[in-house]
């Protein structure tokens, strides 16, 4: 067998990503305001930005998302005897980082003084690597004029501009097609986290609980708040997700989400954290000024939680609890719905029971006595957790049979004794959900875990029946 040499780019080809977004990501993670020093090196050129960024946040080669069948076949050619070569546009030093961690390249060189991209790669391959004969694989347009020089073109997921023309240009080139088949949509929606968006539901408990289903405006307006709310949330997520992609890829379920996993793109990231944010904000503040405060609050309040609050002991948790009081609110503000002082204590004491079996459940996982990540808690903590989260559920219990004795429900309901009925319920669900968890049979996401649970769904048509008949 003829032993062939074949290059292989980096970014976007043997990773799902580009290095230079991720040193973007994980220098502002450090420091927000390292934002100002990467807007003053990128007016010195791209390959100063990239020097900074290699200085400011150096890439974990074992924390990156690699192509699978693009690694499977720099494997077959290494085993096959032939020369591999890792040549990228990112910094050398990072290239090599990566090619020492895998080791199955024969050599790697990336950017030094000259940044090696398109020509600046072609020419370099020519003259100082001194090769005339080579097979490419690349991803992008900046890679064609490699692509028309070598023996095989390896096109990683080139689009239809770039196959038309290699194939105008060179028609008896052999060109072969790596493609990823995944569902852009599907993985779209997963990325906006739009499963979570069940949490907004609780943006139409003002008006259900005020029995205002003929009021034709507290309906429209409750919708709106549940998508305005939704897009809101889901900014947070995307960006929350962006931060943590090493400690997502870490991790046995995170792994698969789709900014970590690489499936889609850090850019679109961005550019959907900054649509979603400012869409929903701006509608929001458009439509009642008052909302829009309380909206632009709990994006503030998540940015916090982000970047520091979600790693403070207990502080995370009653921050948990209070977002969920704000979708409340919010859907009594846009719909022009008092909120009842019962609803929101209820639901303090409610969210923070699920709040402590979220952390609960994460830190069952882990049988160490270290620090789980960047959380504030130990596994040594479960019992207090436990205890603490227990005693939060059952105080919410507590709330809505004392709420059964107010005037508030002799008002609103002409068969209020039914309502007893909905206390053993919420007994059962709430003290079910515990001994989950305490098992280690319930996700780490509670709300995840009632929305596929049949328990939930059989409590919450019970609830739902008791309080028709209590109308």
């Amino acid at each position: 067998m003829k032993k062939e040499i074949i290059i292989f780019d980096l970014d976007n080809t043997l990773i799902k990503t580009d290095l230079l977004h991720e040193q973007f990501l994980v220098a502002l993670k450090k420091n927000i305001f390292n934002i100002g020093l990467i807007l003053k090196n990128i007016f010195k050129g791209k390959l100063a930005l990239k020097h900074f960024l290699a200085n400011t946040a150096p890439i974990d080669p074992a924390a990156l998302p690699y192509r699978e069948n693009v690694l499977s076949l720099a494997k077959k050619f290494h085993s096959e005897g032939h020369q591999v070569i890792l040549l990228s546009a990112s910094l050398e030093s990072e290239v090599k980082k990566i090619a020492d961690y895998l080791g199955i390249f024969h050599a790697a060189y990336g950017s030094t003084n000259t940044n090696l991209k398109a020509l600046n790669k072609l020419k370099f391959i020519q003259e100082h690597l001194k090769i005339d004969q080579w097979s490419y694989v690349g991803d992008s347009h900046a890679d064609l004029p490699l692509w028309q020089e070598s023996q095989t073109a390896y096109l990683v997921n080139a689009d239809a501009f770039i196959q038309s023309r290699l194939k105008k240009e060179k028609p008896h080139q052999s060109i072969i097609l790596i493609e990823d088949q995944r569902n852009f949509i599907k993985t779209y929606l997963k990325g906006i986290r739009s499963t979570q968006w069940v949490k907004n539901l609780l943006v139409f408990a003002p008006l259900f609980l005020s029995h205002k289903f003929n009021d034709f405006t507290a309906w429209n307006q409750s919708f709106l708040a549940f998508i305005l709310f939704s897009l809101n949330a889901s900014s947070i997520y995307i960006l929350n997700d962006l931060f943590d992609l090493k400690a997502d890829r870490l991790h046995t379920k995170k792994r698969t989400r789709p900014w970590a996993s690489g499936d889609l793109g850090i850019p679109l990231g961005l550019v959907s954290f900054i649509f979603f944010a400012c869409l929903s904000l701006l509608f929001t503040f458009k439509i009642d000024f008052s909302s829009g405060l309380l909206l632009l609050s709990y994006f503030t309040l998540n940015l916090f939680y982000t970047f520091k609050l979600k790693s403070l002991l207990l502080i995370d948790v009653i921050l948990l609890a209070l977002m969920y009081n704000l979708r409340i609110l919010f859907g009594g503000l846009m719909a022009n719905i008092p909120i009842s002082p019962w609803l929101l204590t209820f639901s303090v004491f409610f969210f923070l029971g699920l709040a402590f079996i979220k952390r609960f459940a994460e830190l069952k996982k882990h049988t160490t006595s270290s620090k789980q990540n960047a959380r504030a808690y130990h596994v040594e903590d479960q019992p207090m957790i436990a205890t603490i989260g227990v005693a939060s559920s059952l105080l919410s219990v507590l709330v809505f049979a004392l709420y059964l004795n107010s005037p508030a429900v002799q008002n609103l309901y002409h068969n209020n004794n039914y309502l007893w009925l909905i206390t053993p319920a919420l007994l059962y669900w709430v003290n079910r959900a515990w001994i989950l968890v305490y098992r280690g049979n319930l996700d780490d996401d509670p709300v995840a875990f009632a929305v596929k649970d049949k328990a939930t769904y059989l409590v919450g048509a019970f609830i739902f029946l008791i309080l028709i008949f209590s109308i």
